[in-house]
């Protein structure tokens, strides 16, 4: 987790504190004021459990934003794992098959033979896709050829070179796959972070100007001068300012 959500973890705690432990601080100051002009029948406005309810509903939106973090975090770490067993053992061990099959097919087939085979690819190709691309097309093209004679009387067998290849293709498509679905699964997830995050701070701000309105209602200036925010705004990319933010 970077360390964001970390400090929105603490600025979201802050407020909800504050609106819970100073509501009733507040609706008792306001209770007078309320009480005059509740008309016939109307109970009096329960003001500290909205306030509380409003402090939890921004450590709610902060949860939003950390788990959405996680998911991005989890997406990534799939990622890098195919990425690691593709780099490390599959793709080492489809490549040196390639390669043998390759001199295989030098030794006992026609250049034209060949050249078909290959689809008229010279080096063994370094990327990854090239190489499942090149693995692929040989599978394909050789499991199909008849066995071919040998000087010695014997004979070789195309179709079991093919299956050589394939055990090693196999994984290494199934990693490649799994690697674009959480490639973009992890580029969706910084996406629906970043919006949570711009509902975070939005959600934030407004329940900290909801507490200072009413702690200045209820003649609370000293206590509304806590409510400052000095987390920032990331989301909105705007210029960072010194000092304490005022939600004022």
């Amino acid at each position: 987790m970077d360390k964001m959500p970390t400090y929105q973890w603490g600025d979201a705690r802050r407020l909800a504190g504050f609106l819970r432990n100073n509501g009733p601080m507040i609706a008792k100051e306001l209770e007078p004021q309320m009480r005059a002009v509740l008309e016939k029948g109307e109970e009096l406005p329960d003001l500290a459990h909205l306030l509380d309810v409003l402090g939890r509903m921004v450590i709610a939106a902060q949860g939003h934003v950390e788990k959405k973090d996680d998911d991005k975090g989890d997406y990534a770490t799939e990622v890098a794992v195919a990425r690691n067993e593709l780099r490390r053992e599959t793709m080492p061990v489809l490549r040196s098959r390639v390669q043998e099959v390759r001199k295989l097919m030098n030794a006992h087939m026609s250049r034209k033979t060949v050249k078909r085979v290959l689809g008229g690819k010279g080096r063994t190709p370094r990327s990854d896709d090239g190489l499942e691309n090149l693995a692929t097309a040989m599978v394909r093209r050789l499991e199909v050829l008849k066995p071919i004679p040998t000087p010695g009387g014997g004979s070789v067998d195309p179709a079991g070179w093919a299956k050589y290849l394939s055990e090693p293709l196999e994984r290494v498509t199934d990693l490649l796959i799994h690697m674009d679905v959480y490639g973009g699964g992890a580029s969706a997830m910084v996406e629906k972070k970043g919006e949570a995050m711009k509902s975070y701070f939005k959600l934030f701000r407004r329940a900290a100007r909801v507490g200072w309105i009413f702690c200045h209602m209820a003649g609370l200036e000293h206590t509304a001068r806590q409510l400052v925010y000095d987390g920032g705004r990331p989301a909105e990319k705007i210029k960072p300012r010194k000092g304490p933010v005022n939600v004022a």
